[in-house]
């Protein structure tokens, strides 16, 4: 049984290892101390709306679907679920269960990008949670990146050279970091 208000970060290894994307990360590379800020995505249900089994698939779904439309590695995308007590939440003026799916993400992505997130995510969700798209809310909240620090770094604009450059450094100061604790 989960706790009424149950967190999970998604797909936060402590090490990134076989278990992501060898493309996009590099090998023996932890997530920061502390963990990490951003992307952060929360999923809001009616408490009892999920198993957890259903929220490690919307976890892992929310992640694939941010990774693949932006390219931002997995280990820095998080989601967070909170539960809502039955009768506290209101659509159309009447009672209702939305099912909402909201982030905090770095301002410079496009209209296609985002819309295309918004539908793959509902469509998860509706398939996950087995509600109809009526019931669905999705919604990307734009920040500057200068607004937001991740790992101790200011995060970097959504250009190809910024994000390279801040991952590099990313890379360079956790990679050091595991090694002299392994040591």
């Amino acid at each position: 049984m989960l706790p009424d208000s149950f967190i999970m970060i998604g797909k936060l290894p402590t090490r990134w290892g076989n278990q992501l994307n060898k493309n996009r990360l590099p090998p023996g590379a932890t997530a920061p101390p502390g963990g990490v800020i951003m992307p952060v995505y929360t999923v809001a249900t009616e408490l009892g709306r999920l198993d957890r089994t259903q929220m490690e698939k919307l976890a892992c779904g929310i992640t694939t679907i941010h990774g693949e439309e932006t390219g931002a590695p997995e280990p820095l995308i998080h989601v967070i679920f909170t539960g809502y007590p039955q009768g506290v939440a209101w659509s159309s003026g009447r009672p209702g269960a939305p099912n909402i799916i909201q982030a905090s993400i770095r301002a410079g992505r496009s209209e296609e990008v985002r819309v295309r997130m918004m539908e793959r995510m509902t469509a998860l969700m509706c398939d996950v949670a087995r509600v109809s798209a009526r019931d669905v809310i999705v919604a990307l909240f734009d920040f500057l990146p200068h607004w937001a620090m991740e790992a101790g770094m200011i995060l970097p604009p959504t250009e190809k050279e910024a994000e390279a450059a801040w991952d590099a450094e990313f890379y360079a100061r956790y990679s050091r970091d595991e090694q002299t604790s392994d040591a």
